[in-house]
């Protein structure tokens, strides 16, 4: 006769393994989640060096005498001073938090990597700062970004999107809504705008974006990336002005609001002051 004798495991033990299985999962978690982190910021840290030295390159090779942004591409290794064409370009940023400073200057730049790309803004004393900006699949998740971007080429933040959402017009379709002067915002589209004065706009105006038709269209500028300081005027009209392109005078910022290509810098007090709105600081 023959007699299986089959061992196992009681339910004793199996209990005592998931248990030490679970232990384990639940201190292995954290130090995963933080090398990730870790690594992300490594990543975004090594392209703002990268982006650094092409934009100073550049600079240098170019010849600029005026403060340029650059727009640097991860995946292509190129760079571009042109804003529209860099909100194309897909967000390569990692980091979910404002990283802190890098045990190289080079390391830094302001604002939340992740979905965005870096830009650096060169002076003509040969300096250059890095701020994570635009970028295409940034997932805000909103109409706008968070508040405390920087506005490339400034040291502007943005403030939260105030164009009207779909959901605002819920109650009355057919109604319109106030949108009042601000500052800077970036909208969905990855560009930045500002109204300058106030308008009222429709539920299909508001559906078209800050870039679509609005009434009074040329109360909605879109920031062309081109910073100005008041020393490239030279005390004349500058002939070569488009609408949103901004000029820095001190501490202040002013955005160019004329359907005309001609003004004097924003102090000037030969211009017309309704050619220039200027940003509000808070």
């Amino acid at each position: 006769m023959t007699t299986n004798n089959r061992k196992g495991f009681t339910l004793a033990e199996l209990l005592i393994v998931v248990a030490i299985i679970g232990v384990l999962v639940a201190v292995s978690i954290p130090i995963f989640t933080g090398q990730l982190s870790k690594a992300r910021a490594a990543t975004d840290q090594a392209n703002v060096r990268s982006a650094k030295a092409a934009a100073l390159a550049e600079y240098m090779t170019g010849e600029q005498s005026a403060d340029t942004v650059y727009y640097y591409d991860a995946a292509k290794g190129t760079i571009t001073t042109d804003a529209t064409a860099a909100a194309s370009i897909t967000g390569y940023g990692k980091s979910t938090v404002d990283l802190p400073n890098g045990d190289l200057p080079d390391d830094n730049a302001t604002g939340i990597p992740k979905g965005h790309i870096v830009a650096i803004t060169v002076t003509k004393d040969g300096t250059s700062t890095a701020a994570w900006t635009l970028g295409t699949g940034s997932g805000t998740g909103t109409e706008g970004s968070g508040t405390g971007e920087i506005v490339p080429g400034t040291n502007l933040q943005t403030v939260s999107s105030y164009w009207p959402e779909q959901s605002e017009y819920d109650d009355n379709q057919y109604g319109n809504k106030t949108v009042n002067a601000g500052g800077i915002f970036k909208y969905t589209d990855g560009s930045y705008y500002v109204v300058t004065k106030t308008i009222s706009i429709t539920k299909s105006q508001a559906e078209s974006g800050p870039g679509g038709v609005t009434n009074n269209w040329y109360d909605v500028q879109k920031i062309t990336g081109r910073v100005l300081q008041t020393s490239d005027f030279n005390g004349a009209q500058k002939k070569d002005l488009a609408r949103g392109d901004i000029c820095q005078v001190g501490d202040d910022y002013y955005v160019y609001v004329d359907g005309g290509t001609w003004a004097f810098a924003p102090n000037n007090s030969s211009g017309a002051s309704s050619q220039w709105y200027k940003i509000p600081s808070e």
